[in-house]
């Protein structure tokens, strides 16, 4: 199920994926940006118009599940990041 988006620069609708963040208008290019991404996606929209079929308390247990993994992997980098700073600033300066 695409998602029917209206361009704020240039006020033409066209359809776009709900999975990406961001889409560009096929009219003038202005990107916009989805603000309720990853909480509106292609699979979301489609179970909020077929209510009775959704299997919400899954759909949900995914979505955790997702943002769970991104945050692990955001705090992996940042102590990767941290432990090249202190390394950096460990090394004596060169002359």
């Amino acid at each position: 199920m695409d998602l029917l988006v209206v361009c704020a620069s240039c006020s033409k609708e066209f359809k776009a994926s709900g999975d990406e963040r961001y889409w560009k208008c096929p009219n003038c290019g202005h990107e916009v940006e989805n603000k309720k991404y990853p909480f509106l996606t292609r699979k979301i929209a489609h179970a909020k118009s077929h209510r009775s079929e959704a299997e919400w308390e899954t759909m949900f247990d995914e979505l955790l599940l997702t943002a769970r993994e991104k945050v692990i992997e955001l705090e992996a980098r940042v102590r990767a990041l941290e432990e090249e700073n202190r390394r950096l600033k460990s090394r004596k300066p060169s002359d």
